[in-house]
């Protein structure tokens, strides 16, 4: 009897390993060893995070190349003005300004082109602060028209011919008058103005004056020569 029960746990004990062997089997063939999903999930997500940094990045180098150039500029646009004072010092000291609020004709000249009169202005104000000179110019021209001794009210020229850049006096091209004869002026302490105007038919000027006004005052005048072409 002993010898039956003892064949009997021998043959139990079999089945039973047997079983769990299959068992684990089964379990190792149907799980797979690695997560495949996962990793290419990974991967994908890396390469969308590494383009992004690399976006990021060309951004950053834009961003860092323009606050360069920006920095050069200011030094450039900081260097000159402090050139530009050291100028304006060394003018203001040469010229030294008259009474406080009056206006000078620092330089004034002109000449004959053609039918034309080309003019160069600058004028000077000495007044404190920064509020503006609010006026006007105009030029009177005195000469002889059809023989007789003439002074006239001298309008701004436009439609300039190409001609007029080179200082041609055998300028005759095609001229339009704008019929301003008055200027507008606005500036605190400096003012250079450069323009045409046009001779009126037959008359030929002997001298030219600049007038600046302010409402119905008048502020300051100069009259130069005009030398003949």
């Amino acid at each position: 009897m002993r010898g039956m029960a003892a064949l009997a746990a021998l043959i139990v004990g079999l089945a039973v390993g047997a079983g769990c062997t299959w068992l684990f089997t089964a379990t190792s063939t149907t799980a797979p060893a690695y997560p495949y999903e996962e990793i290419q999930q990974l991967n994908e997500r890396l390469l969308t995070e590494q383009a992004e940094s690399d976006t990021l990045r060309g951004q950053l180098v834009i961003e860092q190349s323009t606050i360069k150039g920006l920095e050069v500029s200011l030094q450039q646009g900081q260097a000159e003005i402090g050139r530009l004072q050291e100028q304006l010092a060394f003018f203001e000291k040469l010229l030294p300004p008259g009474p406080q609020g009056s206006i000078s004709i620092r330089a004034f000249d002109a000449e004959v082109v053609g039918h034309l009169l080309r003019y160069r202005l600058l004028l000077q104000r000495n007044a404190a602060g920064n509020n503006l000179f609010e006026g006007a110019l105009s030029f009177t021209a005195q000469g002889m028209q059809d023989g007789k001794a003439t002074t006239l009210t001298l309008q701004a020229a436009t439609r300039i011919p190409d001609e007029a850049d080179t200082v041609s006096p055998a300028l005759n091209g095609d001229i339009s008058v704008e019929g301003e004869s008055s200027f507008q002026l606005s500036f605190e302490q400096f003012n250079r103005s450069a323009g045409w105007l046009a001779i009126p038919e037959n008359f030929i000027p002997q001298s030219l004056s600049v007038h600046i006004q302010e409402g119905n005052t008048l502020r300051v005048s100069r009259k130069i020569d005009i030398t003949p072409p």
